[in-house]
């Protein structure tokens, strides 16, 4: 995962690029001396940790060589639970909590009352905006989304507060969360739930489009049609493994081998915005990244 502060014209933004089973964090100052106006944070779903290195000859300048270069890399980020999978790692980075805590513990659990496996985010009280009339049956992103028993997406059952949702509140509801992703439940996941402030847009295979369900929007606008192996799931090392890197103005460039874990992402985001963190996070904050040289 990384994170970079840059500047712009009228404010400072945060950008926090995240590998999802790898991560990354921010640097913490308050709100008001870095006046960061915006926080991007982008997680890469099966980036494992030693994959920047593998292929580091054979990156161009900017990107991942650029955040390498002039951020803070964590190169012994490690998730704390066995499962790596999609929405328990994506959670966990949300929320700063462990999976007994947000209670995202799968893709696809059991459903006791109905005496069957179901989809993590299924919501049948939540069913699809429609983006098109002409949509075809295209293929499931992966076979977790196939046990779903309706179209319907929400993130209802993540039991822990967001750092999107934490901002929400600290800012009167005034800030804007969003979750866009090619999965469903990552998006999902990263939007939060506190007063459906945050707001979750997913890849169709159907449409080619990004779609949204009613849990977000009671009705929407048409988006226009855009162009249409890591393994998760195991204890292992390698899947547990994950890079963070935070980069931006004021944070000095180095490397760091002590070992983190990606529930220090939120904490430290949050710490940087000067907020308290999420309610039911278990991080801590960074100190390679907040003891780094003052944000100018």
């Amino acid at each position: 995962m990384r994170i970079h502060l840059a500047n712009s014209l009228a404010h400072r933004r945060l950008f926090a690029g995240l590998a999802l089973l790898p991560c990354l964090a921010a640097a913490p100052a308050t709100a008001a001396d870095a006046d960061i106006r915006l926080v991007l944070q982008i997680t890469v779903d099966g980036l494992r940790g030693d994959l920047l290195e593998r292929y580091r000859a054979g990156f161009r300048d900017g990107g991942f060589n650029a955040l390498m270069e002039q951020g803070v890399v964590f190169s012994n980020a490690h998730f704390q639970h066995a499962n790596t999978e999609t929405i328990v790692g994506h959670a966990t980075l949300a929320t700063g909590a462990s999976p007994s805590l947000h209670g995202m513990v799968g893709n696809v659990w059991f459903d006791r009352d109905a005496g069957e496996l179901a989809y993590n985010i299924e919501d049948p009280d939540s069913p699809l905006l429609p983006s098109r009339g002409d949509a075809a049956e295209g293929a499931q992103v992966d076979p977790a989304q196939k046990r779903s028993r309706t179209q319907g997406r929400s993130p209802r059952v993540l039991l822990a507060p967001t750092i999107g949702d934490t901002l929400a509140a600290y800012h009167g509801g005034r800030s804007k969360v969003f979750g866009v992703a090619g999965k469903d439940r990552s998006a999902v996941a990263m939007a939060g739930k506190a007063g459906k402030v945050g707001k979750a847009f997913w890849f169709s295979t159907n449409t080619g489009d990004f779609v949204t369900s009613r849990y977000y929007y009671a009705d929407w606008f048409l988006f226009e049609k855009g162009p249409i192996k890591v393994m998760q799931g195991s204890p292992w090392r390698y899947d547990t493994h994950v890079p963070i890197v935070f980069a931006g103005p004021g944070i000095e460039a180095r490397q760091v081998h002590r070992l983190v874990h990606p529930v220090d992402v939120a904490p430290t985001i949050a710490a940087l915005l000067g907020m308290s963190p999420p309610a039911s996070a278990q991080g801590s904050v960074l100190p390679e990244v907040s003891q780094s040289r003052p944000i100018q």
